[in-house]
C-alpha cells in the first residue's frame, strides 16, 4: 500500500501473517531478540545487540545487505510482551523505517505472527517487480520463522516432559506410600528446586500469564498427575498483581521458584480464632518452601512470575482447603480449583 504525502514523498506499508504451532510469548521472545534475525531475514547480515529480547528505549545496530551494505541504528518504541513490538531506524535511500510486531493466540495453543514494515516518507513508490520481491522475501522470512520457533519449541517440549518425568519419578520414591513428614517433605522440596533450576527448560514464552485482556491475574498448567489425582504438579504463571489469603491445603504441598519472586508468609492459628503471622520467605529461583496439610501461608506476587506448586492431591480434589478473611474475621471453604490448563504432552 502506498499513499502519496503533501511532502512529496510517498507512505508505503506492507503486511505479511503466518500461523505458528507454539504460544504467542514463544514467538514473541524469539523474534523480538534482535540476535535472532540474521536466522530468517535474508539481508540482515550481523546484529550488534543483548541477546534476548529487547524492551521499550533499547537500541541495537544491524548490517543490512540488498544491493549494497548498510548500517541501520534501530530503537525499540513500544515493547507490550507478549502482543506487540515495535522498532523504527532510518535508511537514506528509504528515510525511516518501522517495523511492528503483533501476536495473536489461538485455540489449540499455537498463535498468528504478523509482520509490517511501514515506510512512512520513502523517496518514490517502489514498482510492481519491488512490491513482488519484498512479498517474496517476507514469505520466505516467516517461513523460516515458523519452522526455528517450532522445532525448538518441539525440542524443548520433549526435553521438558523428560526432565519433569524424571522428577516426579524421584519424588514417588523419596515420599512412598506413607503420608511424607517434615524430613522427607524437605528432601521433596529439594528435588523440585532442582527441577525448577532447569530454567531453560521452562522460559516465559512456554508457559506464558493470561494476555491482559483475559480478566485474570494467573494460570495454572497442569505438568504432572496421577491417574489417582496424587502427586499434581503445577506451573503457575502470573502477571503480578496477584494474592491469597492465609490459607491450609488439606494435604502436602511445596513450591519451588523458577522465575521472578513470590513471597510466602507463614501463620499459627491465634487464640481468638483467627491468624498470626510468624515469618516469612520469598521464593526465587533456587528456593522452595513445604508445607504440611495443616500448615497455613499467603502468597503475594507484585511481578511476573513463573513457579512451580506440587501437591499430594490435585487441586480439583481439594473441596475443604480453608481461609481467613481478616475483614469479616471468618474462615471460609476455597470452592476447589477448576481453571487449570493441561500442558501434559499429548493432553492439552
Amino acid at each position: 500500500m502506498s499513499e502519496a504525502s503533501a511532502s512529496g514523498t510517498i507512505a508505503f506499508e506492507r503486511s505479511h501473517d503466518i500461523v505458528i504451532d507454539a504460544p504467542a510469548a514463544v514467538v514473541f521472545d524469539y523474534v523480538t531478540n534482535p540476535q535472532s534475525w540474521p536466522e530468517w531475514i535474508a539481508v540482515s547480515h550481523r546484529v550488534e545487540s543483548a541477546d534476548r529480547p529487547l524492551g521499550r528505549g533499547e537500541t541495537f545496530s544491524e548490517q543490512w545487505f540488498s544491493r549494497q551494505e548498510v548500517r541501520l541504528d534501530w530503537i525499540v518504541l513500544e515493547a507490550d510482551w507478549p502482543q506487540r513490538w515495535v522498532a523504527e531506524t532510518h535508511a537514506d535511500f528509504l528515510g525511516p523505517i518501522v517495523v511492528r510486531y503483533d501476536f495473536e493466540p489461538l485455540p489449540g495453543g499455537g498463535s498468528r505472527f504478523r509482520r509490517t514494515v511501514r515506510n512512512p516518507a520513502r523517496p518514490k513508490a517502489p514498482t510492481p517487480a519491488m512490491v513482488d520481491r519484498i512479498d517474496a522475501e517476507a514469505e520466505t522470512a516467516l517461513g523460516n520463522i515458523k519452522a526455528r520457533v517450532e522445532q525448538g519449541y518441539a525440542t524443548r517440549t520433549a526435553a521438558r516432559c523428560d526432565a519433569i518425568g524424571a522428577a516426579m519419578a524421584d519424588i514417588h520414591g523419596l515420599v512412598g506410600g506413607d503420608a511424607p513428614d517434615r524430613s522427607v517433605l524437605s528432601k521433596v522440596r529439594d528435588r523440585l528446586v532442582a527441577l525448577a533450576m532447569r530454567a531453560d527448560l521452562f522460559p516465559r514464552g512456554d508457559l506464558p500469564p493470561p494476555f491482559p485482556d483475559e480478566g485474570k491475574r494467573s494460570i495454572l498448567y497442569r505438568l504432572a498427575e496421577d491417574d489417582d489425582h496424587g502427586f499434581a504438579l503445577y506451573a503457575n504463571a502470573s502477571l503480578g498483581g496477584y494474592g491469597t489469603p492465609a490459607h491450609n491445603h488439606t494435604t502436602w504441598a511445596v513450591i519451588a521458584g523458577v522465575h521472578g519472586n513470590e513471597l510466602n508468609r507463614f501463620y499459627d492459628r491465634s487464640a481468638d480464632g483467627g491468624v498470626a503471622q510468624r515469618g516469612e520467605l520469598e521464593v526465587v529461583a533456587g528456593r522452595g518452601v513445604a508445607f504440611m496439610p495443616d500448615d497455613l501461608h499467603s502468597i503475594h506476587i507484585d511481578a511476573p512470575l513463573l513457579n512451580f506448586h506440587l501437591y499430594g492431591l490435585g487441586l480439583e480434589q481439594l473441596h475443604r482447603r480453608e481461609y481467613y478473611d481478616p475483614d469479616s474475621r471468618q474462615w471460609s471453604v476455597f470452592p476447589a480449583h477448576s481453571d487449570i490448563r493441561d500442558a501434559r504432552a499429548g493432553r492439552a
